[in-house]
């Protein structure tokens, strides 16, 4: 596939000449990829090939591949094959090769002997592929983070967000720290090449948030220039880029606007999810920003396979007030906190931050915890009433309701004081209905 002329002397070929159904499909699929200009990328005949063969056993594929008069065309393919799924490192060698001279069926013939001779003590079934959870915990592999405790490296996340609260400003304030390799929000980060893909904003909207951020190093391909969508097979040009920053962080900017198709399609997201995955099994690491709906700002949009098919989900959403971390809209607030953290699915530990925004930069700033505050305020409640005995829980509730701070119900409350025990204050219970009361520590 990587030489145009073996492929315009292949064409005289039609699907019926092969007779078994899968090398049928491959070639028809060839066909149908010649007229794209320059050689056609293993990648797209892969993703296209994904959804045609039923049976996906990759030996078994390579063995067919053997039977054909026309391996030439299927260097790459095998080489490919090789490279990522034998062990021995005699065939590596001959892969490599082979990459260097597609053309050489003396090669291909002997790839093709390694590929389907089964390995040592390997067997059909796949139980010599199996592992102890000892064998687990001897592997020297860790998570590694890029900003750390919260974007995790070779992952596909969502960050969602309602529409308009910040997600862009957001994600580039992230991307200029990444590409520098310095702290955000109290977070160390590890410098990676950042690749911002955006679909939705016009260049100068862009271009002003740029001058804001200083992404001075990070590298963007914007609307205007029609990047490919998520569902065409053009796609395969993020690979490409990849090649040339190996290990890149890659910014889709949103996950609406990166595809034509359906978002409540449970088919057309599985296929741009999957792509998505693809980048990351490559070695990518992937952010894609995503919208809520208007009612609430907690769930986001589309179909089920969004969160079936990432790895990892993060939200930005603003909070009702410093005690407390119910959303709500704009208008009911005075001075606006949000909560940048782990949403509803993740692989990893939770982890959040509390923001505000900035007007005059508009910018992002890192808050104090909303939580911690009203803990604090508690705290300092205690220590008035304490006079040796201590207040009891409907004494702190009633003195909490009246004071300045907004703690919020009567509920938040009791669970504030639930979790600050032992650590900020003292819990004794005194009498026949063991009544709680409390002293400061």
């Amino acid at each position: 596939m990587s030489d145009g002329s073996i492929l315009s002397q292949m064409m005289w070929l039609e699907p019926h000449h092969f007779q078994d159904g899968e090398i049928r499909t491959i070639f028809s699929a060839i066909q149908r990829l010649k007229p794209l200009a320059g050689p056609i990328p293993l990648s797209l005949l892969d993703e296209h090939l994904a959804d045609k063969c039923r049976r996906r056993d990759l030996l078994a594929l390579a063995a067919k591949l053997s039977e054909t008069d026309v391996l030439s065309i299927h260097a790459p393919r095998l080489a490919k094959l090789v490279v990522q799924h034998a062990n021995e490192s005699s065939v590596q060698q001959l892969a490599s090769q082979l990459v260097e001279n597609p053309g050489d069926l003396a090669l291909q013939k002997q790839i093709v002997k390694a590929l389907t001779t089964p390995l040592p003590g390997n067997s059909e079934n796949g139980v010599s592929l199996l592992r102890t959870g000892e064998d687990l915990r001897a592997l020297d592999v860790k998570v590694e983070w890029i900003v750390d405790n919260l974007i995790p490296r070779d992952c596909v996340t969502v960050l969602f967000g309602r529409g308009g609260i910040g997600k862009t400003t957001l994600s580039m304030m992230m991307a200029a720290a990444i590409d520098k390799g310095v702290p955000i929000f109290g977070m160390s980060t590890v410098k990676t090449k950042v690749i911002v893909i955006d679909f939705e904003n016009s260049l100068p909207v862009l271009s002003e948030r740029a001058k804001r951020t200083a992404v001075d190093g990070v590298l963007f391909w914007d609307s205007s220039s029609n990047p490919p969508g998520l569902d065409e097979p053009g796609w395969v040009v993020y690979k490409e880029i990849l090649k040339k920053y190996p290990g890149a962080l890659f910014i889709f900017d949103t996950l609406r606007s990166a595809h034509s198709g359906d978002e409540n399609d449970s088919k057309v997201m599985s296929l741009v999810m999957r792509r998505l995955r693809n980048l990351r099994d490559a070695g990518a690491t992937v952010i894609v920003l995503h919208h809520t709906p208007k009612s609430n700002d907690r769930q986001f949009k589309g179909s089920g396979a969004i969160l079936d098919l990432c790895d990892h989900v993060v939200a930005l959403f603003q909070t009702r007030r410093d005690g407390d971390e119910e959303e709500v809209d704009d208008i009911d607030a005075i001075e606006k906190i949000y909560r940048f953290g782990t949403g509803k699915k993740s692989r990893y530990r939770p982890h959040r931050v509390y923001l505000r925004f900035d007007k005059e930069d508009e910018l992002f700033t890192l808050a104090e915890d909303p939580e911690a505050v009203a803990i604090d305020h508690l705290q300092s409640i205690i220590g008035t009433m304490y006079d040796g005995i201590g207040p009891n829980q409907s004494a702190v509730v009633a003195a909490a309701e009246r004071h300045d701070f907004d703690f919020g119900s009567a509920r938040k409350i009791r669970a504030l004081l639930k979790k600050g025990e032992g650590v900020h204050w003292a819990v004794t219970t005194r009498g026949i209905n063991n009544a709680i009361s409390y002293a400061p520590i």
